[in-house]
């Protein structure tokens, strides 16, 4: 299961204090690592999520760990065949929880100068930027597929970006695509896109059901 939870609105309704309560030792102590504010308020929000994600699918209520590949790919330290991914940007976080493996990222909109998508995008994909109605947007998107790929094959950004083209996969659907599929899609204020073994269902948390969470979880781990 996909969970994508836009977060603008939400950065103030929630103390910092009932927040990293309910983080786990390691991930607070990443998040207070971070230097901007947003930044941290984004990465507790993406974990929450996790967390939210492992409740309604498998009842997991404990604060989880995590170790990490070779490519700093994350895995549960403590809970098996289970895998997850997870993004944020300033205005979503992103995860995916399930039995197979993935990869996800979400981006705002913004600009990659040409020099940059040089060494970023596949020649057809710059075709196919050059004819679309909404490069900018497109763009990202592309952008978000590589990523999402990359964090499913375990190596973040580093391979060859320009020799792997995304051209041929339109946003809105589910296909196959090498040895896995992916989903790539454009919302109002930012791009997204998951890679996995099969297609996973992608649903919208909404404020109300979020904030409903943290509390009832604060009820409990509050008191701990």
């Amino acid at each position: 299961m996909v969970y994508v939870l836009y977060i603008v609105g939400m950065e103030n309704r929630i103390p910092k204090d009932v927040l990293y309560c309910l983080l786990s030792t390691q991930r607070r102590n990443q998040v207070l690592s971070l230097c901007q504010e947003a930044d941290r308020v984004q990465s507790s929000l993406a974990y929450l999520l996790l967390r939210m994600a492992l409740y309604r699918e498998y009842k997991i209520t404990k604060k989880p760990l995590f170790l990490f590949g070779e490519e700093n790919k994350p895995y549960f330290k403590d809970i098996t065949g289970i895998f997850f991914n997870l993004s944020h940007c300033k205005n979503a976080v992103l995860c995916a929880v399930g039995e197979v493996e993935n990869g996800v990222d979400i981006q705002e909109y913004g600009d990659i100068n040409e020099n940059a998508s040089e060494m970023i995008f596949h020649t057809e994909e710059m075709a196919y930027l050059k004819s679309a109605v909404f490069p900018e947007q497109e763009k990202i998107r592309f952008w978000s597929m590589k990523e999402a790929y990359g964090k499913y094959l375990g190596k973040g950004i580093l391979y060859d970006l320009p020799a792997v083209s995304f051209a041929k996969v339109l946003p809105d659907r589910w296909q196959q695509f090498q040895n896995a599929y992916i989903l790539s899609t454009m919302q109002q204020t930012a791009a997204f896109s998951v890679c996995a073994k099969s297609p996973m269902t992608v649903c919208t948390v909404s404020h109300t059901e979020m904030i409903a969470f943290i509390k009832e979880r604060y009820k409990i781990e509050g008191k701990a």
